[in-house]
């Protein structure tokens, strides 16, 4: 498969952009800070350039998603504040975003 030519991805204006709207997410949990979700849209962001190419669909990638994740918060020598379990849906809304989904299905599975 060629690898198609993408515009490139502002991680700096992804990044502002999720500061400003994770709060509004139906998968906000009250109490819950930035950074607490800051892992899982970096994740997105970094997935879906990484794979979009050649598992086009956040469902298809999320294994390696998932474990990109984990590694991400072993190199920092902790664990990620959220589990993947809760953090998957911040990485789907991040990645929904880039590939241009309205942000009401950001947060949601497509089943």
């Amino acid at each position: 498969m060629q690898k198609q030519n993408h515009r490139a991805i502002d991680k700096a204006a992804e990044n502002n952009y999720w500061q400003n709207q994770f709060r509004n997410e139906s998968y906000y949990e009250a109490g819950r800070e930035y950074e607490d979700y800051e892992p899982a849209y970096r994740i997105g962001v970094e997935g879906y350039e990484r794979y979009r190419d050649t598992l086009p669909e956040f469902d298809m990638a999320e294994g390696h998603l998932r474990s990109d994740y984990e590694r991400a918060g072993e190199r920092l020598g902790h664990k990620t504040r959220l589990g993947w379990e809760h953090a998957k849906d911040a990485a789907r809304a991040a990645w929904h975003r880039l590939e241009g989904n309205p942000p009401d299905n950001a947060g949601r599975d497509r089943h």
